[in-house]
């Protein structure tokens, strides 16, 4: 008869049904428990005639059935259960979405970016709801791991500019919202705000102690999520009043008189101006070292880090089946001797020529990167197949070619190193980066080794 337990019951019904095949979906779990969340949420806005102890009542009955015919799994971040408040079918959601994150492999950093930030956006739900501390640690870090990727998003010059733009949107966004949840923070802290209003009456949650020890997820927030979160009603209740009494004592103070009041506020609007300009500051310097971090100041190409931290790591972690790409290293040795006869300022300009020397050769596809000292690198996604002409034809161009150095010229004859991935084998992205690049660069002095302008190929593509 009552709309609402008709439709728990059926996100219910749907949990249990899918906890019955052979192997769980998480991001499945937590949509079932996110609405509802939602529908806990809305009850008063929109089934103003159903009553929460009604509903209850209906349900009691069973639940220790729907726990005891749930199938036994290990993969479970927490053992599902039949919940009756919001704020209970949150943790629950952040659970499995956690377990999701965890679980991602071919997800591009967009899709990570979305599912991090609606985490985010949960964690901060429940903080409003339960006031825990170690719920606002919880929600801060997820805030700050949106800000991070954001940021990792628009400084990689290989993503494309339309994923950019909506990274932009939600650093701006996630940035409002760490805000907004800082500021809830200090108001509870300070007893300045009353207790938030729930959408529904709060019942006592139906999770058995050894329910709650099963809490903590082996995820991002496995230290924060634990069982101080779940408090009895007489608890509730006792913390209400304690608060009130709070807010009573702290808003008893001496009234001010309408000069001090201007003075106050002029105060204030004096540091709010001080802060928005030291606030441009430190963003200015982000920009700047970002900037340095990834560049070459000599040549603005991108530089050795780029190459390892950024572009490798990137290509590998979307590196699937039948998918491969090729570094090549090159070494100019001439620049050397350049520098110990005519200065370091001629070695910088022959660098220099080199470097737009190179961009001319580049075909599409194809990314230069300077590394150290006369070496530089390109990025492509062609396979060995391919690699092998290509740096025959690159050799045969330097054999023949010069760049001008002042009134002089130089020849470009280099020692080319070459290095195809077809496949990862090792546990970490970060640890098969270094592999690559560490194969990169022997590949190159073994090129050198054997006498110079010759191509050497490493023997292995599996990282």
């Amino acid at each position: 008869e009552d709309p609402v337990v008709s439709l728990i019951s059926k996100f219910y019904l749907g949990i249990f049904s899918h906890l019955q095949l052979q192997k769980f979906v998480p991001g499945s779990i937590a949509r079932y428990y996110l609405r509802i969340g939602w529908v806990f949420r809305d009850i008063k806005k929109y089934y103003p005639e159903s009553s929460l102890k009604r509903i209850s009542g209906n349900f009691k009955k069973i639940i220790k059935r729907f726990e005891s015919e749930i199938p036994q799994d290990n993969d479970y971040p927490i053992k599902p259960a039949l919940v009756l408040s919001e704020e209970e079918a949150l943790r629950y959601a952040q659970c499995f979405f956690e377990r999701n994150f965890e679980m991602l492999k071919e997800a591009n950093l967009e899709d990570e970016l979305k599912l991090t930030n609606l985490i985010a956006e949960i964690s901060f739900r429940i903080y409003e709801l339960s006031w825990a501390p170690e719920d606002y640690k919880v929600s801060s870090s997820f805030y700050s791991a949106v800000i991070q990727k954001c940021l990792g998003i628009i400084s990689d010059k290989s993503v494309a500019g339309g994923s950019v733009n909506r990274a932009r949107q939600l650093l701006d966004v996630a940035g409002e919202r760490g805000r907004e949840l800082r500021q809830l923070n200090k108001d509870i802290e300070a007893g300045s705000k009353g207790r938030p209003k729930a959408a529904i009456e709060k019942i006592a949650p139906v999770l058995d102690k050894k329910q709650k020890g099963s809490l903590k997820t082996k995820s991002q927030s496995d230290k924060s999520i634990n069982t101080a979160k779940v408090n009895s009603n007489s608890e509730n209740r006792s913390n209400q009043i304690d608060l009130v009494d709070d807010v009573v004592e702290k808003t008893i103070e001496p009234e001010l008189t309408l000069d001090e009041a201007k003075n106050k506020l002029a105060a204030f609007e004096k540091k709010v101006i001080e802060l928005n300009s030291h606030l441009k500051e430190l963003e200015d310097s982000l920009k700047r070292w970002r900037n340095v971090a990834g560049r070459d100041h000599l040549t603005s190409l991108p530089n050795k880090n780029s190459l390892l931290r950024l572009t490798i790591p990137k290509a590998l972690k979307s590196l699937t089946t039948g998918d491969v790409f090729t570094c090549y290293g090159f070494l100019f040795q001439q620049i050397a001797p350049m520098n110990v006869r005519n200065g370091w300022s001629a070695g910088d300009q022959a660098l220099l020529s080199t470097a737009n020397y190179l961009k001319k050769l580049l075909n599409e596809g194809e990314e230069l990167f300077r590394l150290d000292g006369a070496i530089f690198a390109v990025w492509s996604s062609a396979s060995l197949n391919v690699a092998r002409p290509r740096s025959a034809e690159l050799r045969r161009i330097f054999s023949n070619g010069s760049v001008k150095v002042g009134k002089g010229e130089m020849s470009l004859q280099a020692s080319i190193g070459i290095v195809t991935v077809e496949k990862v084998t090792t546990d970490t992205v970060d640890g098969a980066a270094e592999k690559v690049f560490g194969a990169l660069m022997s590949s190159i002095f073994r090129a050198r080794d054997e006498g110079g302008n010759t191509v050497h190929i490493h023997s292995s593509q599996n990282f």
